[in-house]
């Protein structure tokens, strides 16, 4: 597939939500593969460079077609470490104190 052919293409996700689109590619030069896509949400703030970007593996992609499918992504939960009991709590977001 030619770089013309897969920009501007859809994105979708395993539940059927747009993304966005194809906004570029990054390959490798040696091995002339692609390894990720960078999505872009697109519409007006696109135009004005401030839409938000995606940058995807080519790994996660299931197919290619009128639009770029997503493969369906488990996620592992991700467990966090207990807290001792005479472990002191902070507030993070306090920046200002004194």
């Amino acid at each position: 597939m030619k770089f013309n052919e897969l920009v501007n293409k859809e994105v979708i996700d395993q539940k059927g939500n747009v993304l966005g689109k194809v906004k570029n590619i990054e390959w490798d030069t040696e091995s002339k593969e692609v390894i990720n896509i960078e999505v872009s949400s697109g519409g007006f703030k696109d135009t004005l460079g401030m839409s938000e970007h995606q940058i995807l593996s080519y790994d996660s992609i299931e197919s290619i077609g009128d639009k770029v499918l997503l493969k369906k992504q488990i996620i592992e939960p991700v467990k966090t470490p207990a807290k001792e009991e005479n472990e002191e709590t902070t507030d993070n977001l306090d920046f200002y104190s004194l």
